[in-house]
């Protein structure tokens, strides 16, 4: 392993930095995000809330505000349905919330990953007309539905799809169609997920009801855990969510959530991008993987009864996913090393709501395309893939798709369907593929090189607090920084972490070191470390966490 620089323009960081008023590290990694301008990269370092700034352009928009306009003067029946993952369930929220505070009472559906599966569905349809709905809107699917808006159009419902994946050739007969992905209109990238087009449109449904903003104000919280689950860029709108949707979350007032932040002993003034990806999507997208996703929507927005008890469950659906991913992912390991391949396979009677998940667990452990299925009935297996860098997954299984029931997915990540009766066979077809990647040292990229006085500098520690919500398109800052190690302490129960200092010259940094290896005081380290302020006891401090380190030559002077 080495770590290398980022390369930087020293003239335009120099100008951006002039410009701006801020420190050239700064300016940097302002530039490294695409922020050229000073326009841009204000934008960047203190977002506007989404009410103000929430893009025009999304195409099909007018019509489908007419005729959610229609639904509330007519006080029409609607059907919202939304998918089973975090992103759908929010989405699905978010434009109930909307619906009801425009005085409609509509009824919520979310698919199910054990029975109709993913998307919108003939049965979801049939259900809509036995209630007299004549207006379906769906959330985070839909834009492939074709056989779904063929019944509704035939049984006379409209239906509005909200949704932002692939757009087929052949459009569905929908009422109005509002994907970003669609071509010719003006909706800029990074495009939001479904809860953040959900938002969009409840904002603009509000204006054209005349209610308040302060109504989708309090609908930011759901938008901020649905963008940051389905990690879409933290650019532009999507970022001016979760910024805003931290805030809201800190604050919430939702039963649900409070008690899920209690359970998982998250302290509602520390929350970030990270709790949602790391604590609390999960426990949503648990309802989803295991069980039904309405006990998710209970805990979001039910009464406070009922969302007090739907977030308990949430906690301990997400305590037994992680127990039988622990079990699969064991039991997936003893298969793919006793049959070692250029690409890691792995199948058996396991539960298919958590193969994704180890799929990828496999794929960070052995660096190697994985896929690992999970019986979902008697005949069929349902498989999800993971790819490693610089491998398309989906060039590797493609040669496979007429064997497969179903087959989708992007370079990175896919989902395949097979029949029981072939999985074996496609097992072995699979690891006998041949596999070309280029052959290379791991190269570990730090964004800047920094003396250790930079990194503790007093304006450079402000400035880099503008840049959370760090996550997809904007990641945590990495530098990497080196120095001599001084007093060294371990923690942990085990001893396994080390807390230090590094210094440089006559500068120090205190640095944060987890499963840290065996140090020696005063031996010469180059660390490439993330910096945090830490807040213990009411104070609050600034130090580094180490997330790799190559130990320096003896005698280095620093």
């Amino acid at each position: 392993m080495r770590i290398a620089v980022r390369p930087a323009d020293r003239q335009q960081v120099a100008r951006l930095a002039q410009t701006l008023g801020v420190q050239p590290l700064t300016a940097s990694l302002l530039l490294q995000r695409g922020l050229i301008t000073s326009q841009s990269a204000n934008a960047f370092l203190q977002p506007a809330p989404p009410k103000e700034v929430f893009p025009a352009g999304l195409p099909h928009l007018d019509e489908a505000i007419r005729r959610l306009v229609l639904a509330v003067k007519r006080q029409e029946k609607v059907f919202v349905i939304g998918d089973y993952d975090a992103d759908g369930v929010t989405a699905a929220c978010i434009l109930a919330e909307t619906l009801r505070a425009a005085g409609l009472t509509p009824v919520l559906r979310n698919g199910s990953r054990f029975t109709s599966g993913y998307g919108f569905h003939v049965q979801q349809v049939d259900e809509a007309a036995q209630a007299e709905a004549r207006l379906i809107v769906t959330l985070d699917a839909g834009t492939t539905a074709w056989e779904a808006a063929s019944r509704a159009k035939a049984l006379g419902i409209d239906v509005i799809v909200i949704d932002h994946h692939d757009v087929p050739e052949k459009l569905p007969p929908v009422f109005a169609l509002i994907n970003p992905e669609l071509p010719n209109h003006s909706f800029p990238e990074p495009y939001p997920c479904s809860a953040g087009l959900a938002w969009g449109v409840g904002l603009a449904l509000c204006r054209a009801l005349g209610l308040p903003d302060r109504v989708m104000d309090g609908l930011l919280d759901l938008a901020a855990i649905g963008t940051v689950a389905d990690v879409v860029p933290l650019l532009g709108i999507n970022r001016s969510f979760v910024h805003y949707g931290i805030e809201a979350l800190r604050r919430t007032r939702r039963p649900g959530l409070r008690r899920l932040y209690a359970l998982l002993k998250l302290a509602p003034e520390r929350i970030d991008a990270r709790s949602i990806g790391f604590r609390i999507a999960p426990c949503i997208n648990a309802a989803g993987r295991l069980e039904d996703p309405e006990v998710a929507v209970t805990a979001l927005i039910a009464e406070p009864q009922q969302a007090v008890a739907a977030a308990e469950r949430l906690v301990t659906l997400n305590d037994r996913r992680r127990a039988l991913t622990e079990e699969v992912a064991a039991a997936a390991q003893q298969q793919v090393e006793a049959h070692p391949g250029p690409v890691t396979v792995a199948y058996g009677p396991w539960h298919p709501g958590v193969v994704g998940i180890v799929a990828g667990k496999l794929a960070q452990r052995y660096g190697k395309p994985s896929i690992v299925f999970g019986q979902r009935d008697s005949t069929t297996y349902t498989g999800s893939a993971r790819s490693v860098e610089a491998i398309d997954i989906m060039d590797l299984l493609e040669p496979l798709r007429a064997q497969t029931l179903s087959l989708g997915g992007h370079p990175q990540a896919a989902g395949l369907t097979v029949s029981a009766e072939q999985m074996e066979a496609i097992a072995a077809q699979l690891q006998q593929i041949e596999v070309e990647a280029p052959q290379q040292e791991p190269i570990v990229w730090a964004d800047a090189s920094v003396r250790v006085a930079t990194f503790v500098h007093p304006q450079v520690v402000r400035e880099l607090s503008y840049f959370p919500p760090f996550g997809e398109g904007n990641p945590e800052p990495l530098f990497a920084m080196k120095g001599r190690v001084k007093g060294l302490r371990r923690m942990g129960p085990m001893g396994e972490h080390l807390r230090f200092w590094l210094k440089e010259r006559d500068a120090v940094a205190p640095l944060v070191w987890f499963s840290a290896p065996s140090l020696e005081a005063d031996s010469v380290w180059l660390c490439l470390v993330s910096g945090r302020k830490n807040q213990w006891q009411g104070e609050s401090s600034w130090e580094g966490i180490v997330e790799r380190g190559i130990r320096g030559r003896k005698g280095s002077g620093v």
